[in-house]
């Protein structure tokens, strides 16, 4: 089974896998089936990188990840996240 890395996919591939008696088949995590993916802004802490930068810019590189998902909507178009804080 492959699944996100995301705590309810997780979950809800182990109760469908119980579900099913399957409880052998491996999970496999993969960061790409994640919904959204921010580069360098992933696991960031935004409030660091507010003080950092600023609030605005930040939110504005959060908005352009996000709105860049939403212009392909097919589950394995791979999309180009921000790679450098630098503006």
């Amino acid at each position: 089974m492959f699944t996100s890395y995301l705590r309810r996919a997780v979950r809800t591939g182990c109760l469908l896998l119980s579900v099913l008696g399957q409880c052998w088949v491996p999970m496999h995590k993969d960061p790409t089936l994640n919904e959204v993916h921010c580069g360098l802004l992933t696991g960031e802490n935004k409030a660091r990188l507010a003080a950092e930068f600023s609030a605005e810019e930040v939110m504005g590189w959060r908005r352009k990840c996000v709105s860049l998902l939403h212009l392909h909507s097919s589950l394995f178009t791979m999309h180009t996240p921000p790679t450098s804080f630098e503006s």
